[in-house]
């Protein structure tokens, strides 16, 4: 039942990452907590990124722009080690309500298709460094924060959805890929996180592909919104279970 509510969620949470740029841990998250319980579930989000970071990127490489990512994906990273090591002492209760919060909390800015609207620079940048590498530490879901910040840049629509999709990949390879290597470092990853880590990631991968065959074909504002509501349950389950 464990090993088949893993292989479940990681090829829900690559079909949504592929079809839409980002959510695969939003979708991936609620079924991890209940799966293997709120302190596992985003170091286990954390480590499928970080084995599967690469997939795609060659696609969009050169679309990306350093000056947009590199500062966000710094701020996050170290971040996310700090939250990482407070949100370590909290109880399983709250970590299952926080992951609940921050799941429902997205899924509503994804359905109404919120942007953070600046200019670029530093400010913008931190900001969304803060609250990717926060979200990330607690739920594995530092992607939403930044999908924010890079659709909302300056430029014209048409240049950021040019730059969007090759940002946020190379924006992800770094922020989950530092993150799951701080958390080897720190002691936190066991064996069996390990071996769970590397089932799902295959099947996170697969359904990525999915993801990206659905992204040329189907009408994008639809899937959002299915995607949205499917997250809010996800959400509201967490919070009331």
């Amino acid at each position: 039942m464990l090993w088949a509510g893993l292989v479940l969620a990681s090829l829900l949470g690559g079909l949504v990452k592929g079809a839409t740029g980002f959510g695969g841990a939003l979708a991936m998250a609620p079924s991890f907590v209940l799966l293997i319980g709120p302190r596992n579930a985003p170091l286990l989000t954390v480590l499928i990124h970080a084995l599967t970071c690469l997939q795609g990127m060659g696609d969009w490489r050169n679309s990306m722009r350093w000056t947009a990512v590199l500062p966000a994906a710094v701020t996050a990273v170290s971040f996310a080690a700090l939250f990482a090591h407070l949100i370590g002492r909290a109880d399983v209760a709250s970590m299952r309500r926080v992951t609940g919060w921050v799941v429902l909390t997205f899924a509503v800015i994804q359905a109404f298709g919120w942007r953070f609207r600046h200019q670029g620079g530093f400010v913008p940048a931190f900001l969304c460094g803060l609250v990717s590498g926060a979200t990330t530490a607690a739920a594995g879901t530092g992607g939403p924060p930044a999908v924010m910040y890079f659709s909302g840049g300056a430029g014209d629509e048409e240049s950021r959805k040019e730059s969007i999709r090759g940002n946020l990949s190379v924006y992800f390879a770094l922020l989950y890929g530092f993150s799951a290597l701080g958390a080897v470092v720190q002691g936190r990853v066991n064996a069996e996180l390990a071996q769970q880590a590397v089932l799902a990631a295959p099947f996170f991968y697969v359904g990525g592909r999915a993801g990206d065959w659905l992204f040329l074909r189907v009408n994008h504002k639809q899937f959002d919104r299915i995607a949205a509501a499917l997250l809010a349950l996800s959400g509201a389950i967490l919070l009331f279970r």
